[in-house]
């Protein structure tokens, strides 16, 4: 695990995510620290990739120290 990272039960993040009928194929860090490395993201059987912008619901947001958005 990389120095700083935290651990989450996968377990308990893919049981939520299966509950919500949800699927996620990227993931945008957001905070001080949001372009150090990470350690890879899992979710179920898929790696999800890091991105530095995604759009949802129509509205752009990009990665940074806050979430910057463009509607």
């Amino acid at each position: 695990m990389t120095k700083g990272a935290v651990h989450v039960d996968p377990y308990i993040c893919n049981s939520e995510i299966a509950a919500l009928d949800m699927h996620f194929t990227v993931v945008m860090r957001v905070s001080l620290r949001w372009n150090c490395r990470c350690a890879e993201f899992n979710l179920g059987s898929s790696i999800l990739k890091f991105v530095d912008n995604i759009k949802c619901l129509g509205i752009y947001m990009k990665a940074g120290r806050i979430i910057f958005m463009v509607l």
